[in-house]
């Protein structure tokens, strides 16, 4: 154990901040390497209010470690927004599509009224998909964390969370190798903040500083409609025409490929990259092994989500078929 230099706590010694004045106790590496310390450096500023959630949103991209030392200390949730927004955006992908399909025999306000109706149709699909990746995102990565840093066994420590003793959460954890690695101090201390005793690690607000680092998706899903709508080719078809056969071209535009390859980088490196501000801010712990751990997670993603799933055209890259054929 040591103590803070500024307030005089007592600190773990695998803190990096202090858990009662917030003082930068100790440097890593990867916060003093050139353009890395820009993402990763913690913040030295004292922190006085929250941001407004659509702030908190914006710095998530153009100043991460902040945003994530902000929504720490207040962490109300930015999930349903950012479910609304990646829906609406990638919805709009279908706008861009119509938009640069001419249907010569159908007038503009039935067409407006069938694009419309399926609009709302993919939004209210892709908001349900949105639901599910995110949570699948949320188990992947808490598991990544549990294996680099123990993450849940910290928090349980330090918010007196009870866990069945030898069960496989308590085992995944590490709850039982870092318990004397924690002070009494700390764990009193985590524990005064909250106004009620903590049941589960849900309620430490560990899954809503989370989803916030899946703002990436936002952006990803404005880029592909802008691409959209300046890259795809404009096809005429007839009401009687085969679509399938008429939109070719449009399918086997390269602008498919670029959004693909984009999205991919995103599940990654940048959402991988986003996650680790996001948890070692919660469990106060290192930046280097959460990293290591969240971008091989981002990997198997990567894998699942792009190469093994349908496509479009020329930006098909799933494995299996491209075997096949």
């Amino acid at each position: 154990m040591g103590r803070c230099s500024s307030c005089g706590s007592e600190s773990d010694l695998e803190e990096y901040v202090c858990s009662n004045c917030d003082y930068h106790i100790k440097t890593e590496k990867i916060e003093q390497i050139p353009f890395l310390s820009y993402v990763f450096k913690r913040p030295e500023k004292k922190w006085y209010k929250p941001e407004l959630r659509v702030v908190r949103l914006a710095k998530t991209i153009y100043n991460p470690a902040w945003a994530f030392y902000d929504i720490n200390h207040k962490k109300n949730s930015g999930t349903f927004y950012i479910l609304l927004l990646n829906a609406f955006f990638q919805a709009l992908w279908f706008v861009a599509i119509n938009i640069h399909v001419r249907v010569f025999d159908m007038d503009n306000i039935n067409k407006a009224l069938i694009g419309l109706a399926l609009f709302i149709s993919l939004f209210i699909i892709l908001f349900l998909y949105y639901s599910v990746l995110f949570w699948i995102y949320d188990l992947s990565f808490s598991i990544a964390s549990n294996f680099s840093v123990q993450l849940d066994g910290i928090l349980a420590i330090r918010f007196n969370i009870q866990t069945k003793k030898g069960s496989l959460k308590e085992l995944m954890s590490g709850k039982k190798r870092i318990q004397s690695q924690i002070s009494e101090d700390t764990i009193k201390l985590e524990a005064a903040k909250q106004k009620k005793p903590l049941k589960k690690i849900k309620q430490t607000g560990k899954y809503k500083i989370m989803r916030y680092a899946y703002t990436p998706t936002v952006i990803m899903n404005i880029l592909g409609f802008l691409l959209l709508l300046v890259g795809l080719p404009t096809i005429d078809v007839s009401s009687s025409s085969n679509l399938s056969t008429a939109l070719t071209p449009m399918f086997d535009s390269a602008v498919w490929t670029i959004i693909y390859l984009f999205e991919a980088l995103t599940i990654l490196i940048w959402i991988p990259t986003l996650v680790t501000l996001a948890l070692r801010e919660i469990g106060n712990t290192n930046t280097t092994r959460l990293l290591i751990g969240n971008i091989i997670i981002g990997g198997i993603l990567c894998f699942l989500l792009f190469l093994l799933r349908p496509a479009i055209g020329f930006g098909d890259l799933n494995i299996i078929s491209r075997l096949s054929g």
